[in-house]
């Protein structure tokens, strides 16, 4: 199985902030309940800030950590090259058209679990403390939103 590149694991973690962030805004957009126009356009400016956050350490990645050479069982390269299908806020998510408030709300927390699912696996292939700091910051990030979502599903 080839290898893929550590830059390509920050571009797919930059991808699912990036649907996060257009998934948020555009049922933001579309529901009328204000609370839930508040929390998602807030859930999408936090996504933002992650996304900045990959972009930063994409752009700074060492040249001798490009390719991932510790998995020597290639289960973290498959992992990894699984999530690149799509799974996580992909850019055509219907639910926003066809579901119920309750319905989105759930799959919004499906989707925070996947990410968070994800940018576990990330975090092994990440060089330096500071970037292990940076993704753990954001795993607790994302598992704030999907307390935000239970709140707010629980106050419905």
């Amino acid at each position: 199985m080839e290898r893929i590149s550590l830059e390509e694991v920050f571009k797919i973690a930059i991808e699912i902030e990036r649907n996060g962030q257009r998934f948020y805004r555009n049922y933001a957009e579309k529901n009328d309940d204000e609370k839930i126009k508040e929390v998602f356009n807030n859930l999408a400016d936090m996504e933002s800030d992650h996304e900045r956050a990959f972009i930063e350490m994409k752009n700074r990645l060492v040249t001798d950590y490009d390719r991932i050479e510790a998995d020597t069982e290639g289960l973290l390269n498959a992992y990894i090259k699984a999530f690149a299908g799509g799974y996580i806020f992909t850019s055509d998510d219907k639910i926003v058209e066809a579901g119920s408030p309750d319905d989105i709300l759930k799959y919004a927390i499906g989707k925070e679990k996947d990410s968070i699912s994800y940018y576990l696996a990330v975090k092994e292939f990440v060089v330096g403390e500071d970037n292990k700091d940076k993704v753990d910051r954001i795993i607790k990030e994302e598992m704030k939103h999907i307390i935000i979502l239970s709140d707010l599903i629980a106050s419905y």
